[in-house]
């Protein structure tokens, strides 16, 4: 009798441990899954965002047309994060969310990404710590026409491995700026780096070839002057498209545009 008894109290035990085992694992998977999220951006950071000036009544898009992702990333360390946040227009999250998650599955490097908020909307200095992003009412760097970051469907990468370059004339000289000064050491794009852009991944695609099959089909590592090597963009035409459109349209739009480029 007594025999018995131990062992159904075994019997519950492993019973018990299994359990456990199947939640923790489950528990595991979800947090896994929350991390490549999104959902609407709250008071206290549409606050911030006003405060900061990172947006303003002339942006192009309104604040509730826009996304709060949280997404991992894998730093050059190979440490993981579940930290990373950009802010993107609501039509694209899903297509943006689709990118980092096959980025970080191919354990692709990136230094942080964080918003713009961090670094009061100062964009060179979010480039010298190079931060990934997304978000940020401005002009393109000296200019007046308005950069595709206004319209949360330009995303910048590894700033330092993918410097941008403009050229300057100054008292009858040309010079060519980099920015960050640090990007120097990335000039030459024939000799592939970690956190580069055009790192070949097993499949045999680039990150290019990542951004480009969700939407973001412009590169500007293919402009002349400037060359922005870290910076992805939907076409202009459609980001003034899909604006005007009321969401479900848009979304059906760009998802049209996706699948016509695939």
């Amino acid at each position: 009798m007594i025999k018995n008894r131990s062992i159904i109290i075994i019997c519950l035990l492993a019973s018990l441990l299994v359990l456990f085992l199947a939640f923790s694992i489950s528990r595991k998977s979800q947090k896994l899954m929350d991390n490549f999220s999104k959902s609407p951006i709250d008071h206290k950071l549409r606050n911030e965002m006003i405060k900061k000036k990172i947006w303003n009544i002339t942006c192009p898009i309104t604040l509730d047309r826009l996304t709060l992702l949280r997404v991992s990333y894998i730093d050059f360390d190979g440490n993981n994060h579940d930290d990373g946040e950009l802010v993107v227009f609501d039509v694209i999250a899903d297509h943006v969310l689709a990118i980092f998650k096959e980025l970080y599955d191919n354990k692709f490097p990136i230094e942080s990404i964080n918003l713009i908020n961090k670094y009061n909307g100062n964009d060179e200095l979010s480039m010298e710590q190079n931060n990934s992003s997304s978000f940020n009412c401005r002009n393109i760097p000296n200019s007046s026409i308005i950069s595709l970051h206004s319209y949360g469907m330009a995303i910048d990468v590894n700033p330092q491995q993918n410097p941008y370059l403009i050229t300057s004339y100054e008292n009858k000289k040309t010079s060519v700026p980099i920015f960050p000064p640090i990007g120097m050491e990335y000039i030459n794009r024939t000799n592939i780096r970690a956190g580069m852009v055009e790192t070949v991944f097993e499949n045999k695609e680039t990150v290019i070839d990542v951004f480009k099959k969700h939407g973001f089909s412009i590169w500007g590592g293919n402009w002349n002057d400037p060359i922005d090597w870290h910076h992805f963009q939907v076409t202009r035409e459609q980001a003034e498209t899909m604006v005007k459109l009321p969401y479900e349209e848009a979304v059906e739009y760009f998802n049209n545009l996706v699948s016509t480029n695939n």
